[in-house]
């Protein structure tokens, strides 16, 4: 279901419905390599972790990741702590979009 390769993050939907749009994607990235792996970009650190993917839910984490401080602190935590748990999936073969109750994450290519 999920496309091998970088997924670039374009924008952030907070649970309160405000959006962020992403001024740099190339800086908060999504990568699913083999083995059920992650490799993620959140502005200057680096993060990796497990995933599931049990028909259109994607279970993500826990997360390993370094910690340092970045110029967009604290929108990399956010983004990290979006990306971890259960999110509903959808998939194009330009768009991924990941949702749960914490937001939505929308990537692009």
């Amino acid at each position: 279901m999920v496309a091998a390769g970088p997924w670039q993050l374009q924008s952030l939907t907070r649970s309160d419905s405000s959006t962020v749009v992403v001024a740099e994607p190339e800086r908060f990235t999504l990568e699913f390599v083999s083995g059920e792996r992650l490799a993620i970009r959140a502005d200057c650190n680096r993060a990796s972790g497990a995933y599931g993917l049990s028909g259109a839910t994607l279970s993500v984490g826990p997360l390993a990741s370094t910690k340092a401080y970045c110029s967009s602190a604290p929108f990399d935590d956010e983004y990290l702590s979006l990306l971890g748990g259960d999110n509903a999936a959808s998939v194009t073969a330009t768009t991924l979009v990941l949702s749960s109750p914490r937001g939505a994450l929308r990537f692009g290519r």
